[in-house]
């Protein structure tokens, strides 16, 4: 009885063990680059939504690597490909420095997040002149 019992507790943990070791691991998104900049560099569709002007025909904006923890977009606000926007890189997130001057478009406050390797997430403030300041948010998808 005692053979018995003892075969079947070994049996159970093994059974157990090979189980537990025999699965196969979900596939995780590519490890993070050394530098977080890298992971927002790269050609990005915008579609940017205004609560002051509603939503805009989607453009494209460039994301390329700058000095220190910082990267430039390109096109942001759909302004021109030759004025580039400043945002400072934290992890997955980046702020977008006050008092930029895009053409005469000057940014309040902005940030943005990378949701994962595809998507960008944005919330930013734009004064243009108008009494009113435009409120966006920009969901960009890499291309």
């Amino acid at each position: 009885m005692i053979r018995n019992t003892s075969l079947r507790i070994l049996a159970l943990f093994t059974g157990s063990f090979v189980l537990l070791y025999s699965c196969k691991t979900d596939k995780e998104e590519d490890p993070a680059p050394a530098d977080p900049k890298q992971r927002f560099i790269g050609n990005w569709q915008c579609a940017e939504v205004s609560l002051r002007d509603g939503t805009s025909q989607p453009y494209t904006v460039h994301i390329n690597d700058s000095v220190n923890d910082y990267i430039l977009i390109e096109n942001f606000y759909g302004i021109a490909f030759n004025k580039k926007a400043k945002g400072q890189v934290a992890g997955d997130d980046f702020t977008l420095p006050t008092g930029q001057n895009l053409s005469g478009k000057i940014i309040k406050s902005g940030s943005g997040h990378l949701e994962n390797s595809s998507t960008i997430k944005m919330k930013y403030i734009i004064d243009d002149g108008d009494p009113h300041k435009d409120t966006c948010t920009a969901t960009l998808t890499k291309q």
